[in-house]
């Protein structure tokens, strides 16, 4: 792999806010992609309608775009902490507000095609709320198994007592459709602030710079594991050149990647210029 000049490197604010937000964007890329999952569970009918569940990666955003009143149909859930201190948002577009009314009403598979108002209906209005109220229930629990901060849904304004600062981004769509139907999660980067990711604890970073440039030289272990496989003695005291030991994984399995002995990624086995290699999914 070719190494970037140290001209090309720009010196990373560890111990500030540079490191909280790419801990929270690595945290928020997490909480999407768990998300998307829950999406094709509550949604079992896109796969009737060959539709997929993709999120984007995780983005920085300004406060004022995060916290943009939703318009139109589109709806806007708001979540955060007991104490104020973290809070998340889930907006969710018209498109997909009438792809929800359209497969609990029963209607035409061509949603798009059937212009909602400019507000939802006395009867609509309930069918949107409770299929919506599920999934935000759904994002705590996911928020909660990558930080182990506890949301609940909130109707105070989030804008109230917030200035200035970054949040972010992520947006899980659901694709195969002429228009775009979105779900976008916004997080607070204190979110996952002196909390635990998905049970890996996230140290704090040395404030000494001294410190912060010896350590980046420091060399660590990268392994990919292809599989595994458990042989009586007897087998294994057997084995020849050309016998064919069969692993626990499926072709298709992605490849475990551990740092130090600990799980950190999950990748597939590719091939980069010649040689076996994995790309990180």
């Amino acid at each position: 792999m070719k190494s970037a000049s140290r001209g090309d490197v720009r010196p990373l604010d560890l111990a500030g806010s540079e490191r909280q937000l790419a801990v929270a964007a690595k945290g928020a890329e997490r909480v999407g992609r768990a998300f998307g999952r829950v999406l094709k569970k509550t949604m079992p009918f896109l796969a009737t309608m060959k539709a997929t569940v993709e999120h984007g990666p995780a983005e920085t955003v300004s406060l004022d775009v995060a916290l943009e009143k939703a318009s139109g149909v589109a709806l806007r859930v708001d979540l955060a902490t007991e104490d104020g201190t973290a809070w998340a948002s889930l907006v969710v577009s018209a498109e997909a507000v009438s792809l929800i009314l359209d497969a609990t009403l029963g209607g035409k598979e061509s949603f798009w095609e059937v212009a909602l108002g400019p507000q939802l209906t006395g009867l609509q209005r309930p069918v949107v709320d409770r299929s919506v109220n599920a999934l935000v229930a759904e994002l705590a629990k996911c928020i909660a198994a990558e930080s182990g901060t506890k949301m609940a849904p909130v109707s105070k304004a989030l804008t109230q007592g917030r200035q200035g600062g970054d949040v972010i981004r992520v947006v899980v769509a659901i694709e195969g459709f002429p228009v775009p139907v979105a779900f976008t999660v916004f997080l607070a980067p204190s979110a996952f602030q002196a909390e635990k990711a998905g049970g890996r604890a996230l140290a704090e970073a040395p404030a000494n710079a001294r410190m912060e440039r010896a350590m980046e030289d420091v060399g660590v272990e990268l392994v990919a594991e292809l599989g595994r496989c458990s042989l009586g003695l007897k087998h294994l005291l057997s084995l020849r050149v050309g016998d064919v030991v069969r692993l626990s994984t499926a072709a298709d399995d992605p490849v475990k990647v551990r740092i130090g002995g600990i799980e950190k990624f999950v990748a597939a086995p590719v091939i980069s210029r010649g040689q076996v290699a994995v790309e990180i999914t």
